[in-house]
């Protein structure tokens, strides 16, 4: 499980992400099983949307985690492995596996990107990842829960 930087400037998620990555890549050079998910706070390629988020919730341009465009082939490397959300069914529809939000529902907020995941270099169900959003999407309103979506998925090997 990770959580990786949100408000880095310094290069500092880049160089998380860099590392994770690498260590990913040891296990799986060694034939070691994985799972691997959290908070990536970085969009995946394929998001039609990547800065001037409708929730942006800091106006300190130093906290601001608002824009990914700079980021937007961060995360590429990560896809060699099997995603619960595979890239190309988030590329038919980015919405519907939206995993963060920064504004509460109280104030009319919902899922407005994805920067939540979950990889690894064994074998998912195909098909049955899913990030559950609402009552249509998983069962209940996640919303109430944090300002994560879960994502669940089944493991084969």
């Amino acid at each position: 499980n990770t959580h990786l930087a949100a408000y880095s400037h310094d290069g500092t998620k880049k160089k998380q992400l860099d590392i994770l990555n690498n260590l990913l890549e040891s296990y799986d050079s060694r034939q070691t099983p994985f799972i691997v998910g959290g908070d990536f706070n970085s969009v995946p390629p394929e998001s039609q949307k990547v800065k001037d988020f409708p929730d942006a919730a800091c106006e300190d341009e130093d906290l601001s985690a608002d824009d990914y465009s700079e980021e937007i082939d961060w995360l590429k490397p990560f896809y060699r492995f099997s995603s619960a959300i595979p890239l190309d069914s988030f590329k038919i529809n980015n919405k519907a596996n939206f995993t963060h939000t920064t504004k509460s529902p109280a104030n009319g907020g919902f899922w407005t990107r994805k920067i939540d995941y979950i990889f690894t270099n064994g074998e998912f169900v195909p098909g049955s990842g899913l990030t559950h959003q609402d009552k249509n999407s998983g069962g209940m309103n996640t919303m109430k829960l944090s300002d994560h979506a879960p994502i669940t998925v089944e493991y084969i090997r």
